[in-house]
């Protein structure tokens, strides 16, 4: 009996157990649909205000995540139809751009932050319906946060600078661009919350003093996956055409740091590390190492066989491969037993147990991504130290080929 009573328990445990799963499940399920309609119908109200104003967006483009349905995918915009080079994919009016007038006030800056530019998205923010930017600034204000190291909670901020070694690696201030900017830009003026959050959203979308609304939708990408162009009349408006044929279904974007109208600064030394401190995710290959301006940067870049080709920037010093092996050590045998340890209590935080000094699942697994390319990174230039007579040269490297200095209106 007491058996028979055991078993018919745990029948209603498991029923129990799987009703409140499937009950998670569905809501997660409405809760990703609902995320995707409002986000979908957020941008679609910056295409409609883009165009009332005067701009374009072409009816061959979509929004949509890159895998249909699948809520953890993110979102892109696509080719609805084949797309010919050159063709116009979306216009900006130089009004719709968010930037300083006052060329003084913007002339302040550090590295990261032109200060009036970033002040006047605060300004539009806070003025909420009343902002002629209101469908993007709106638009913005619903972005979660936490997405690049400087927005990260204590323990993750902790745990990346262990793997960077305090400043021994890339990038440079990875953590603490909000700190800049109070330091910079504000002052003694505290930033509350929302100016934070607004911080951050134009550090990941703008270029340089400017913050171009609808153009910052589309997504990075290196080699034959970029197949946009971004032209800049100032003082006009921004164009972005097709930088080469493109099919229908497939995903439209252009390369953040080697696009044609990027500065030369930014094609030779923005690379992999900054993009995790800029936008917070590690790209895949073709990948920019910049260890020391001077004396250390290569791409990576896989042939047709699927292999690792290191491809130096400039020659290296000799010297610096003894730097990069004392890096590697310290990484294998401190920060890699480290992350396992964080890994572990991640388990033990997920079955319910509290662990002040461990990072968010996603925080955690983006680190865990930037270790590994940078050990892969380290070891690929360790290994051709006795191939730099026979290096290639890279720093010509251009994204696109539209000729925007014959354009027409």
């Amino acid at each position: 009996v007491a058996v028979v009573q055991k078993r018919k328990m745990l029948v209603k445990m498991m029923s129990y157990s799987t009703s409140v799963i499937l009950f998670l499940l569905l809501s997660l399920a409405s809760l990703g649909s609902a995320s995707k309609d409002e986000t979908t119908s957020a941008q679609q109200a910056i295409v409609d205000w883009v165009r009332e104003n005067g701009g374009h967006f072409s009816a061959k483009q979509e929004f949509r995540r890159v895998i249909p349905g699948d809520t953890t995918s993110h979102f892109g915009i696509f080719a609805k139809e084949n797309i010919q080079m050159g063709e116009l994919l979306a216009r900006v009016p130089w009004k719709c751009v968010i930037t300083e007038e006052n060329a003084e006030e913007d002339s302040q800056h550090n590295p990261y932050f032109f200060c009036g530019s970033t002040r006047k998205l605060i300004e539009e923010i806070r003025k909420g319906k009343e902002s002629f930017f209101r469908p993007y600034t709106a638009y913005l204000k619903r972005q979660q946060r936490g997405k690049i190291p400087s927005d990260w909670s204590e323990p993750g901020k902790d745990l990346l600078n262990e793997v960077l070694g305090g400043d021994q690696l890339p990038p440079d201030d990875a953590t603490n661009l909000g700190g800049l900017f109070q330091r910079h830009c504000y002052q003694s003026a505290p930033i509350d919350s929302l100016g934070q959050q607004t911080l951050m959203e134009y550090h990941t979308r703008a270029d340089d003093q400017f913050l171009i609304p609808l153009l910052d939708l589309y997504n990075h990408a290196q080699d034959e996956k970029s197949n946009g162009s971004v032209g800049v009349f100032t003082g006009e408006r921004q164009d972005f055409r097709a930088s080469r044929s493109i099919s229908a279904g497939e995903e439209i974007a252009y390369s953040y740091n080697l696009a044609q109208h990027q500065d030369s600064w930014t094609k030779k030394f923005y690379g992999t590390p900054e993009f995790l401190r800029d936008y917070g995710f590690v790209e895949p290959y073709p990948q920019r190492w910049i260890f020391d301006e001077e004396r250390f940067r290569f791409d990576l870049k896989k042939d047709d066989n699927d292999a690792v080709k290191i491809i130096w920037l400039s020659e290296p010093d000799r010297l610096y491969f003894d730097i990069m092996r004392q890096h590697l050590e310290r990484l294998t045998s401190s920060v890699q037993p480290l992350l396992e340890e964080m890994a572990r209590k991640a388990v033990e935080v997920g079955a319910g147990e509290k662990k002040s000094d461990v990072p968010p699942p996603a925080e955690l697994k983006m680190i865990r991504q930037y270790f590994d390319a940078l050990i892969s990174a380290i070891e690929a230039a360790i290994k051709a130290e006795h191939e730099v007579d026979e290096a290639g040269h890279g720093e010509d490297d251009e994204d696109d080929d539209y000729d925007y200095e014959n354009d027409e209106l």
